[in-house]
């Protein structure tokens, strides 16, 4: 059987705490919480104690550094979707991004222009 799959959360709200998190603790022969990425710093280090998540950071860029950090989950507000998506896309992560996708038609192409290439 293969290693359980690194993943990262970017965006540390009620999205990745009621459902997001405690997805991917109900598979842990599938995926290993690894980071946690807030804005509010402290916001990621609370979530990290609480879901007993290795590491947080204040900036979702430190996570994505993390080689063993394979996906992230994208739990922040739409607006930031775009720019976390992308940087996840170039950083050769695997995303899951919750919706709405973009706040517009033209950041979703962005989007998925960062995943075909």
């Amino acid at each position: 059987m293969a290693d359980p799959i690194g993943v990262g959360i970017i965006g540390a709200g009620s999205i990745a705490n009621l459902t997001h998190i405690p997805g991917y603790k109900g598979m842990p022969e599938k995926a290993r919480l690894v980071a946690v990425a807030d804005v509010i710093g402290d916001v990621a280090e609370k979530v990290a104690k609480d879901h007993k998540i290795p590491m947080a950071f204040d900036d979702y860029h430190k996570l994505l550094e993390l080689e063993e950090v394979q996906a992230v989950s994208i739990c922040t507000p739409p607006i930031a979707h775009r720019d976390a998506t992308i940087a996840a896309l170039e950083a050769g992560k695997h995303v899951l991004c919750e919706k709405p996708m973009a706040i517009d038609a033209a950041e979703a192409q962005e989007m998925v222009d960062a995943a075909e290439r």
